[in-house]
């Protein structure tokens, strides 16, 4: 069977990464809204988390293993900290669908579309092709939705045009 992070991070084993205290402690912050810029790409989770600092939270798989890093003291010394359960959770949040994952507290998808209006045409596309440049998934959406239509092969992917 291959391994996962979709199969290998459960609740069980983000509280045997990170020991009971480690866990509460995490679960609060992923409920009170403190895990932002979340990003799955594939196997790997990259989010920063909110905390006395914004701290960057990291876990991926190598080998079929669960790895992380986390810059803060606790995940500097190598524990599954606080932040990366936080993170963890969120993951599990979005695997299942609930929308709850990854909100900063008190922003709305209002707010995010007042804001990219607010912005002129150079920035907003400075904007997208930063994050283009993070997510391979978005770069591919961006790359089949600038495809001339003779390119296209698939129905779908005129969808995901239309979307963008």
């Amino acid at each position: 069977m291959k391994h996962t992070l979709n199969s290998s991070l459960t609740k069980k084993k983000i509280l045997e990464l990170a020991g009971a205290v480690y866990f509460k402690r995490g679960q609060e912050y992923f409920d009170d809204g403190c895990v932002e810029d979340f990003l799955r790409t594939g196997d790997s989770i990259r989010a920063t988390v909110l905390g006395s600092s914004l701290y960057s939270v990291r876990i991926w798989l190598i080998s079929g293993q669960i790895s992380y890093s986390c810059d803060c003291p606790v995940g500097n010394d190598g524990e599954f900290c606080k932040h990366l359960v936080a993170a963890s959770l969120a993951w599990l949040a979005d695997e299942g669908k609930n929308k709850k994952a990854a909100r900063a507290p008190g922003v709305t998808e209002e707010d995010i579309r007042a804001s990219l209006a607010a912005l002129d045409k150079e920035a907003l596309m400075d904007l997208i092709l930063k994050q283009a440049g993070i997510s391979g998934e978005f770069y591919d959406q961006l790359m089949q939705a600038a495809a001339p239509a003779r390119f296209v092969k698939h129905r779908g992917i005129k969808k995901v045009r239309e979307k963008l």
